[in-house]
């Protein structure tokens, strides 16, 4: 149940990382452009608490991770106040900035957890990323999508894909998928694929050929992301 809790949580993450919807920050205008330093954001620990490294659609890359004792809605505040970020999105429970300086962009994903201090994770890319290649490890992209991001995880034995699909509803994407899945031998924890639920996220696994964890997620318009774990 750790292990699964655990997956739960990355995928989570990863899938804020990767949300793109833009939201409007009024009292921006005119400002310049820079990237943020850590220690201007409120309530930071200055030293980061993690670093892991990753491969962001084949590039090398180092994530960090920071606790923070403040909440979003600060967070937002400061950004409004000191930053003009290149874009910004949001959700229920996280804020996620990018900030363009020169070639670089920096990219920081702020996480709120229940009763738990904001976590802040940071990504510095050179250059634009390249085109990413869908893991074949993975569950086969739907029809006419378009990958968005790959994330590989070594240290953890992990891989991450989000796609923008905009085809069909999350929840009959997840339903059409638990079909797939259960005849590739994969069996789901709950029941959220189900009629009586239709919800657009659903955790599997299955032992062979070794275990392993997937997490599937769809938004409302059919865009969606996997996660996948192998256990040694």
């Amino acid at each position: 149940m750790r292990f699964l809790s655990a997956a739960i949580t990355t995928a989570t993450v990863l899938a804020a990382l990767s949300a793109g919807a833009v939201v409007y920050l009024p009292g921006t205008q005119g400002k310049i452009s820079r990237p943020i330093a850590a220690s201007e954001l409120p309530g930071i620990r200055p030293k980061a608490l993690h670093t892991e490294n990753v491969r962001v659609n084949g590039v090398s890359l180092t994530l960090e991770l920071y606790q923070m004792k403040t909440t979003l809605a600060q967070i937002v505040r400061t950004i409004k106040k000191s930053y003009l970020p290149e874009h910004i999105s949001a959700g229920n429970d996280f804020v996620k900035a990018v900030f363009k300086n020169g070639n670089s962009r920096e990219r920081w994903l702020f996480v709120a957890t229940p009763n738990q201090p904001v976590t802040a994770f940071f990504l510095k890319t050179q250059g634009a990323l390249p085109r990413a290649v869908w893991p074949r490890e993975l569950p086969q992209l739907p029809a006419g999508a378009r990958v968005n991001m790959v994330m590989e995880i070594p240290r953890v034995n992990a891989v991450y894909g989000a796609f923008d699909n905009l085809t069909s509803s999350g929840s009959d994407m997840l339903a059409s998928y638990t079909a797939r899945m259960a005849s590739a031998g994969w069996f789901h924890a709950g029941a959220e694929h189900s009629p009586a639920i239709r919800n657009s996220g659903e955790v599997y696994f299955r032992n062979t050929p070794e275990r392993q964890i997937l997490w599937i997620k769809f938004s409302d318009n059919g865009n969606g992301a996997f996660y996948l774990k192998k256990f040694k």
